[in-house]
């Protein structure tokens, strides 16, 4: 039980963290909806050019949370 409390509370620190800095919430939105918008327009996309957009898109959130430095 205290395992589970002590993640609880370490995930809460992790949302504050990222919620209470504008920057990343930004850039997280503005892939977020460039994927959507993609998304939206699959008719005129092929699906191995979506999967790739996927693939990137989510090596960049990655990269951007875990080494925003490099970026």
């Amino acid at each position: 039980m205290k395992f589970i409390l002590r993640l609880f509370s370490r995930f809460k620190k992790k949302i504050r963290q990222i919620s209470s800095n504008f920057c990343i919430l930004k850039f997280f939105l503005f892939f977020l909806w460039n994927y959507v918008k993609n998304l939206c327009s699959v008719k005129f996309l092929n699906i191995h050019n979506i999967y790739v957009k996927k693939i990137i898109l989510q090596k960049k959130i990655f990269l951007y949370f875990f080494f925003p430095k490099k970026l």
